[in-house]
């Protein structure tokens, strides 16, 4: 069954559940989620995409930095190859994190993912397509996003993350995943644009610089996806193991013990 379908059916069993509508047996779908994952040897990653996969500036926060770097010729270059895109839409410019393709095309192997966001259904949708071109990887039933905003601050995901022991998650932040901690693996955030916020630094100490202000950006080998990449395929491999609890809570937990989960990094 395609992600899609499975998880359509875990909120359609929740809401009904909720409801007290007949039908709503939320074990049964829970089951059904699980098993088809681990028939097909996968496991599902949920990704928070802001500043993980990608940073997205909306037009209001502009730094004067980053309108004289974004009229440059090269930069406008760059957007017709697609590495930035401009969505008059959403009035924002969005710029995908290096190794970004190789680190799909990869992680569709071992994983199913859930891209999530909570800055509008619009704004997921549209950088849902930017990721996934030609809707490749939703086509093949192996990725597709959510977004929900019950519980502002809460990154709840309840139907998909109650299915824990199959289930990581990645994001540059902890806020928000207090629930699901021993599910996280935390990548350092990707910040290509300075941002008024960054601009005013004296005001803002603890931001770093930006790719833009350090006049570089990730390496494509070697950045922060490369590393997250490996330490995915590493927890994929332990997982299935024979010997193994079959729970991605006891994988993460024993790379972060061994401190493997930075093992990868370069720096």
């Amino acid at each position: 069954m395609k992600l899609k379908s499975l998880i359509s059916s875990l909120l359609s069993k929740k809401k009904k559940a909720e409801a007290g509508e007949e039908g709503g047996n939320c074990e049964e779908s829970d089951e059904v989620f699980k098993n088809d994952l681990i028939s097909r040897k996968k496991l599902c990653v949920v990704i928070n995409i802001d500043n993980t996969l990608l940073d997205s500036l909306r037009g209001c926060d502009y730094a004067w930095e980053d309108h004289d770097y974004l009229s440059e010729s090269g930069v406008q270059r760059s957007v017709r190859q697609g590495v930035f895109y401009a969505s008059a839409k959403l009035d924002r410019i969005t710029k995908l994190r290096p190794y970004i393709r190789t680190f799909l095309e990869k992680l569709t192997l071992d994983y199913d993912i859930v891209l999530y966001s909570r800055v509008s259904p619009q704004y997921l949708d549209i950088m849902t397509d930017v990721l996934d071109r030609d809707s490749v990887y939703r086509k093949a039933g192996c990725l597709t996003s959510v977004y929900e905003d019950d519980d502002i601050g809460k990154k709840h995901l309840h139907p998909i993350l109650k299915n824990r022991e199959v289930v990581c998650i990645l994001d540059c932040r902890e806020s928000g995943w207090e629930k699901y901690a021993d599910n996280l693996i935390k990548i350092d955030p990707y910040c290509y644009f300075v941002t008024k916020a960054r601009a005013n630094n004296n005001l803002n100490l603890h931001l770093p610089k930006s790719w833009i202000q350090l006049k570089g950006d990730e390496c494509e080998e070697g950045g922060e996806l490369y590393r997250v990449l490996r330490v995915l395929s590493v927890a994929h491999i332990f997982f299935f193991k024979p010997d193994s609890s079959h729970d991605i809570r006891q994988v993460i937990h024993n790379l972060k013990s061994q401190n493997k989960l930075y093992k990868y990094r370069t720096l």
